[in-house]
């Protein structure tokens, strides 16, 4: 995004209830069948068709702070109820900036800002207090980075807890992580606040960790066709005068590949391991890919 280092564009979904007619709006189960809103339903005026009122407005990837505004201001709904969300799509620079935002201090430090942040803006808003202390079954508290970041589809997480929780690892299907914290607010204004955190704390937290000597970790099953359950994990301690090139030669995931090169090349002439960075390369064994995780640590 402009004027960002880490965050490359972000996406909003709005859902609610609007009084014209829409074409840009997709069903969401948490609306269910609109009885929640007074007047869900119109007539179209061309095909005397019913048409539904409610729904989830999503943007497209925007990378202007400004896009966003305008696109709340021009699209919040004209009725709400408890069970609206205000979702937001973050997308990151890089494969290994999304990783070090699947760690648990990420989500630790996440809760605690959100914490102060709520008491600024929305103190009193029963709605939002309840999503960020688990007591909505739409945004649970609950950590499934690993689960989460395999689902291509909304079909590969059926169950509604692996999708709504807080942050949803949404890499295999968006490559970004979804904020499902926010609820819908009858002061859009709230809302851009809620859009300039989430972004801010994005940028800080990867301020503060993204130097040469930052663990980088790389999620079990992250790049594979298929999650395994046993993954085989071994430990090597590469020194100065190793020859890499056979390991780096068999990762096929060009980006993981890269980005492990320049790790290793900044830190020559030392002798060093990555730290906590996780590589992996396929095998076949009887027909069946397994996985050859190699773990390189300080």
């Amino acid at each position: 995004m402009e004027g960002y280092k880490f965050v490359n564009k972000c996406g909003i979904e709005i859902e609610g209830c609007w009084k014209e007619i829409r074409t840009d709006l997709v069903p969401d189960a948490s609306l269910h069948d609109g009885t929640h809103f007074e007047t869900p339903f119109a007539l179209h005026p061309v095909s005397g068709q019913k048409v539904a009122l409610f729904g989830e407005l999503v943007s497209p990837p925007l990378s202007k702070i400004e896009d966003i505004y305008k696109l709340i201001d021009e699209n919040w709904p004209d009725y709400l109820h408890s069970q609206c969300g205000f979702h937001i799509h973050i997308s990151l620079n890089s494969v290994g900036l999304y990783c070090h935002c699947m760690s648990r201090k990420f989500y630790d430090n996440f809760l605690s800002a959100a914490c102060s942040w709520g008491e600024k803006f929305c103190p009193k808003d029963r709605l939002f207090w309840d999503r960020l202390n688990d007591k909505n079954r739409y945004c649970r508290k609950r950590f499934i980075p690993d689960a989460q970041v395999v689902c291509k589809s909304k079909d590969d997480a059926r169950d509604r807890q692996v999708r709504a929780t807080h942050f949803n690892y949404c890499f295999g299907q968006h490559k970004t992580i979804e904020c499902r914290l926010f609820p819908m607010w009858q002061n859009k204004d709230i809302a851009k606040e809620a859009v300039v955190f989430l972004i801010n704390f994005f940028e800080n937290y990867l301020s503060e960790i993204t130097n040469p000597d930052a663990p980088l970790i790389v999620p079990d099953e992250m790049f594979l066709e298929e999650p395994l359950e046993k993954p085989e994990i071994t430990q090597v301690i590469l020194k100065e005068d190793d020859n890499i090139v056979g390991e780096l030669d068999r990762i096929k995931f060009k980006p993981l590949k890269q980005q492990l090169e320049k790790m290793l090349f900044r830190a020559k002439k030392k002798k060093f391991v990555i730290p906590s960075y996780n590589f992996f390369c396929e095998k076949r064994k009887n027909k069946k890919i397994i996985k050859n995780a190699v773990e390189f640590s300080y």
